[in-house]
């Protein structure tokens, strides 16, 4: 019982510093070449007249700053993304009247399978691009992929529907790894 309370603070815990680490995505607004998305059609009772005729600008898929980055890159070199997915969990179902234990364990069991089934299409492509893609990371906690492909794949990868959005991955580590220092003896 301990270990679950554990369980469901550090998911939760890590539930804040994922939405204060990953950057919004209203940083996307700033492109100087968004894609136009046709007017609406004008209503016929005459009544959405002030906006009838105009384009309006619809986020790309790619983060800009990356998307540079993939056209203007050597040919067949890899990046490092990450891959949003559409489809969420959806968290607002689960009953409140149950235990906090009881709760935790169908936060993270509804999170994984939505994963599955959300990721299951796009982890099959990549399993066919296997000359491209150097790495495939799944994530459930937030529904999308870490992947590590050559810029066509990634651009391919963009247009699939089931993709939100496709960002650089800036993961860092924290500390560098422990060396052994070098002795004349080894």
């Amino acid at each position: 019982m301990k270990s679950l309370r554990i369980l469901a603070l550090s998911l939760l815990l890590f539930l804040l510093l994922a939405t204060w680490i990953i950057p919004p995505h209203s940083s996307f607004a700033h492109d100087q070449n968004p894609r136009e998305v046709p007017a609406l059609p004008e209503d016929p009772a005459g009544k959405a007249g002030q906006f009838s005729g105009q384009r309006f600008r619809q986020p790309p898929k790619v983060e800009p700053q990356l998307l540079r980055r993939l056209l203007d890159g050597e040919p067949g070199a890899q990046h490092r993304v990450v891959v949003d997915l559409v489809q969420q969990a959806d968290l607002a179902s689960i009953p409140a009247a149950m235990s906090r234990e009881q709760r935790g364990s169908l936060v993270v069991s509804e999170l994984q399978q939505t994963a599955r089934k959300a990721q299951a299409p796009l982890l099959a492509f990549l399993g066919q691009q296997r000359q491209s893609v150097q790495r495939v990371r799944s994530f459930w906690i937030f529904n999308g992929l870490a992947v590590t492909a050559n810029a066509d794949t990634i651009l391919e990868i963009a247009t699939r529907p089931e993709v939100s959005t496709i960002r650089e991955d800036r993961w860092l580590p924290w500390l560098d790894p422990l060396s052994v220092a070098e002795t004349p003896d080894t």
